[in-house]
């Protein structure tokens, strides 16, 4: 394990939450509770300590948090091979990778090689979007990595030194090869064929975009955390600039802050915020349809956790309510 992997011990005893963020605390409470059966389903009697597992040293597993070292989320495993692959005449022992290759003609795993992302599908259409500043690839053009050039897909930011080892094809052993790696700014949007973007992206890029920038207000913000991930027509809305915004991904910003005269403390709470070190407005990932009107706000999640955006939604609710964010 590399010594720089910064990791916590294991647990023997921990929280279930549900998306109310209302603690059982065992899946027979659970089970009932007043909860729809819709949600009920999404629980499995495994997510809650094991009595039988007193045995079990947990503490020995790791656990790798993201603010630890400003890291992307992931999961480590130890993997031992005891046999060869069927129909593979690769083993532990060679550095040579099968020459079985596609109908293309190329590697049947080409498609999961990093590329340098400077003249891929993605990163132009993301320029497009947003009409990056010069800035932007000069700070990050030597760091950004696609699996695909030709159409939409997963835009990454990776450390330097990663970057030049793949670009530098030093990686090619089937013994070292990247599945997943460094920070997502945005992913392929399927239904479109276009791209929708990152909370991390949406921050990222933000200072160096010259259009698809919306800034609503707390009401407004509110509304589309209440109905996130679904369109909401913008005259729903308060009134905000729609001006230069194109149908597809968009930033919006929300102030935390209110700039009317209803709020006479104003430089008071500043000069707190100052000190506390808290951010001065909220960023989402967002998309526009420019044709019907419409704006929503985007939390990403992976099948099985469909109740996160709800859940997440509901934390920024709660920061929107208190004008000092606490």
């Amino acid at each position: 394990m590399h010594k720089r992997l910064k990791r916590r011990p294991g647990l023997r005893t921990w929280k279930v939450f549900d998306d109310n963020m209302d603690v059982h605390e065992t899946f027979s409470s659970l089970s009932e509770s007043s909860l729809p059966s819709s949600v009920k389903n999404i629980f499995r009697p495994t997510m809650w300590p094991s009595e039988c597992d007193d045995d079990l040293p947990l503490e020995r597993c790791m656990r790798l948090y993201p603010q630890d070292q400003n890291t992307g989320g992931f999961f480590v495993a130890v993997l031992r091979k005891v046999k060869p692959l069927p129909n593979s005449s690769f083993s532990p022992s060679s550095d040579k990778v099968d020459a079985t290759t596609s109908g293309n003609g190329g590697s049947k795993h080409e498609f999961l090689n990093y590329k340098p992302a400077r003249d891929s599908f993605t990163l132009s259409t993301l320029q497009k979007s947003f009409h990056l500043k010069d800035s932007f690839l000069a700070q990050f053009a030597n760091r950004l990595l696609v699996r695909t050039t030709t159409k939409a897909g997963i835009l990454t930011l990776v450390d330097k030194q990663l970057f030049d080892h793949i670009e530098e094809n030093k990686l090619s052993s089937r013994r070292l090869r990247p599945v997943y790696s460094g920070m997502k700014l945005c992913e392929a949007d399927g239904r479109r064929g276009n791209i929708r973007i990152t909370r991390a992206g949406a921050e990222l890029m933000l200072r160096h975009c010259t259009t698809g920038v919306v800034t609503v207000s707390r009401r407004s913000a509110r509304m589309l955390l209440h109905n996130v991930n679904h369109f909401m027509r913008c005259s729903m809305l308060d009134k905000f600039d729609t001006k230069g915004l194109q149908t597809g991904p968009c930033i919006v910003c929300v102030a935390l802050e209110e700039t009317s005269g209803e709020s006479n403390d104003a430089n008071e709470n500043s000069s707190k915020r100052a000190k506390t070190q808290q951010p001065s407005q909220l960023v989402f990932p967002g998309q526009f349809d420019k044709e019907q009107e419409k704006l929503k706000l985007y939390i990403q999640f992976s099948k099985g956790l469909e109740g996160l955006p709800r859940a997440t939604a509901k934390v920024y609710l709660n920061k929107l309510r208190d004008p000092l964010n606490q």
